[in-house]
């Protein structure tokens, strides 16, 4: 049984693994996703960190066409899958778009197209994911970027550590840019949104209460994993956020310690050059 909890989750991700770029290799490993209905959020949720977690950018793509063919054969049979996956492509998609080659873009943004035509996702989701992929996420490319600008060395272990690489759980988290990580200042926004859509979507008393329809309660799963999903990832852009930060501030220490000594020493020497001057 995996860390979710759900037994098939090891079997889950060898069949991502072994999961190749021909149609029926999709729609197959599609077909046994939606087999495992009762269990969609963990399904996407294991989705989803595999999606975030590969570096190979051709890997991430075929598991986005996975969704893909999930979300559409979900929505038209009314099954829960296609909300869970739904749930997490708003973490998935600006991190996969950020990273991709303009070519891979390409074909994320034609499937967000796709989307909108044939009424797969709302209008409004639709356009969340697309401010979200305009604005960037935080893909696996920055992690180089974000050591060089902290003083040209990477991550050290303490770094891994703290975002989730070693030791913690979900998705280990990149080293920031700066310049990520000041934008990363301004909003701080996200536990109050996801607070409000649990209040405003989700009756666990009613649920407790056997008051609620199986997809109602298959529903607030798919919500909770997804928001789980969201949270892990934020968690570990924020540990990012904090080493960013700090070995900038370390950085700039070290800085203003070498211009100190360079004004003394430029100070030392005008004083020698107006002496000669006026011997």
């Amino acid at each position: 049984m995996g860390a979710s909890g759900w037994e098939h989750e090891a079997s889950f991700r060898d069949k991502l693994a072994k999961l190749s770029q021909s149609q029926e290799s999709i729609q197959t490993l599609s077909r046994w996703v939606q087999f495992h209905k009762a269990h969609a959020a963990e399904v996407a949720a294991v989705w989803a960190a595999e999606a975030l977690g590969t570096g190979d950018e051709d890997r991430r793509l075929l598991y986005i066409y996975l969704a893909n063919d999930v979300i559409q054969n979900s929505r038209r049979k009314g099954t829960p899958c296609a909300d869970a996956f739904a749930g997490v492509l708003s973490r998935v998609l600006p991190l996969a778009h950020k990273a991709a080659t303009p070519a891979v873009q390409t074909k994320i943004d034609r499937l967000l197209t796709i989307w909108e035509e044939r009424l797969v996702l709302t209008s409004e989701t639709i356009a969340a994911l697309r401010r979200e992929i305009v604005s960037g996420g935080v893909g696996p490319r920055d992690a180089s970027a974000g050591a060089s600008s902290a003083g040209d060395a990477p991550p050290t272990k303490r770094a891994r550590a703290a975002s989730g690489g070693e030791g913690g759980s979900g998705v280990p988290a990149p080293f920031l840019t700066l310049s990520e990580a000041l934008d990363r200042l301004r909003d701080c926004s996200l536990p109050d949104k996801l607070s409000a859509d649990r209040e405003r979507s989700l009756d666990v008393l009613a649920i407790e209460r056997g008051e609620s329809t199986e997809r109602e309660v298959h529903k607030a799963l798919g919500l909770l994993a997804a928001q789980r999903v969201t949270l892990t990832h934020e968690l570990g852009a924020r540990r990012a956020l904090v080493l960013t930060l700090s070995a900038a501030v370390e950085a700039q220490a070290q800085l203003c310690t070498r211009l100190e000594s360079d004004l003394d020493e430029c100070r030392a020497l005008e004083e020698r050059v107006e002496a000669w001057r006026h011997a």
